[in-house]
């Protein structure tokens, strides 16, 4: 201790100052010392007590804790809002201000969770382990996200459990983008399976089909074994029908492409496609100004428009509303549907929608496997989306569908814009 810091405190009687002090193990930490004048039996004495920086220890703390980029959440055994960082502002969308000395069950957890919540919280109360989670929670302007959760208890001299402390994180983009990606390599993988399949079948059914002509042409149509041999004759190519969806669905049928404007294709297709959906269900197309032009196979996207019209028709029985609309768009990053992450560029998009029953999640998580179904047994194949999505992804495009129970369906296409080239 200096000479002049002992007069101060002979003089003064007191004096507290920072100073770093060696310990026996050669480490050099902060510490605080406090010496204070004592009388001890008659005599004037000097009690020196030291102890570590932890102001400065807590400062330093906090700082790293704002400048983390993981949400850092510290709880009183109350499980209210003690401190909270910028991270964990921006995930939520609440300031500190505004969450300070708050519950948790008030801020950010959905009721729907709060049993499981409260259950990880008793345990953290009671225990030494940290406790891990993933669930669900809301954010300040009401949307629902999934956080990964790792909490740890901060114990007392004593122990005892006197705050917790939690790292989040929002995973509600990765996990979106695992799903999609599993999504996508399921399809390819079915793909691959309908398509060998449904190409052997096609060997086999060439053969039936050339054999029964030929035993026709034989015995004559108005005989009886010709008249059965019609009905089978019928029946194959209603299979081949079904076998050449399923090669178009797994991208095996050749693509006869041409530049044009995708306005001047569903004007044309217009009438067919009235036809096909009734009139009990009001029919509105909506072309997109100046809309780019794409490269596609007419003949298939006319497919396309025709099996999402059938399956709108079907899910509207009473009646509704079918919209096709058409837009340019601009993406300027990746963004996510069904079948990948679209890339960033020029699109053409092309919407149908409609305002029918609509599907849960399990259903739309299967829609365009081969050969599902909601609807009745004589009401269809399942192929229909299947070859939808084929096509589509054929042609370098993508598909989403959003769909809510009773709040109807809309799929959304998007095709490449060509580059126009100067005159």
């Amino acid at each position: 201790m200096g000479g002049k810091i002992l007069e101060k405190i002979i003089h003064d009687g007191y004096d507290e100052f920072e100073t770093q002090h060696r310990t026996k193990s050669g480490d050099v930490r902060d510490v605080q010392v406090v010496a204070q004048g004592v009388n001890l039996s008659g005599r004037r004495v000097f009690q020196t007590v030291f102890r570590e920086a932890l102001q400065k220890n807590e400062a330093h703390l906090r700082l790293q804790m704002e400048r983390m980029p993981i949400a850092c959440i510290v709880w009183n055994r109350d499980f209210c809002v003690e401190s909270w960082n910028p991270a964990a502002q921006k995930i939520f969308g609440f300031t500190a201000t505004e969450v300070l000395g708050k519950h948790a069950f008030n801020l950010i957890v959905p009721r729907k969770v709060q049993p499981l919540v409260d259950d990880i919280w008793e345990r953290l109360l009671a225990a030494d382990d940290t406790a891990h989670s993933i669930n669900e929670n809301l954010t300040k302007d009401g949307r629902t996200i999934l956080c990964d959760w790792l909490n740890t208890p901060l114990k007392g001299a004593d122990g005892s459990v006197i705050r917790v402390l939690s790292m989040v994180q929002d995973i509600t983009e990765k996990r979106s983008l695992e799903e999609q990606l599993r999504q996508a390599q399921k399809m390819e993988a079915i793909g691959q399976l309908a398509g060998g399949i449904a190409h052997d079948f096609n060997n086999v059914l060439t053969g039936i089909l050339g054999y029964s002509q030929m035993i026709v042409d034989q015995v004559g149509r108005d005989s009886e074994v010709g008249r059965d041999l019609i009905q089978i004759h019928e029946l194959g190519k209603r299979a081949a029908g079904l076998t050449q969806q399923l090669l178009t669905f797994s991208r095996k049928q050749p693509l006869q492409t041409a530049v044009l404007n995708l306005n001047t294709l569903i004007d044309d297709a217009l009438k067919i496609l009235a036809r096909l959906v009734g009139a009990q269900i009001e029919f509105k197309f909506i072309p997109g100004h100046r809309l780019s032009r794409v490269e596609v196979d007419p003949r298939q996207i006319e497919q396309v428009l025709m099996n999402l019209a059938i399956n709108a028709r079907d899910a509207m029985p009473d009646g509704g509303r079918l919209t096709i609309e058409t837009a340019n768009v601009i993406f300027k990053k990746e963004h996510p549907a069904i079948s990948g992450q679209i890339k960033a560029g020029r699109w053409v998009m092309l919407a149908v929608r409609d305002t029918g029953h609509g599907m849960d999640e399990a259903t739309q998580a299967r829609i365009f496997e081969p050969f599902f179904t909601s609807k009745k047994e004589e009401k269809g194949t399942g192929l229909g989306l299947s070859m939808v999505y084929g096509i589509v992804k054929k042609h370098g495009g993508y598909i989403r569908v959003d769909s809510k129970v009773n709040q109807g369906t809309t799929f959304t296409i998007y095709l490449s814009a060509v580059e126009e080239q100067d005159a």
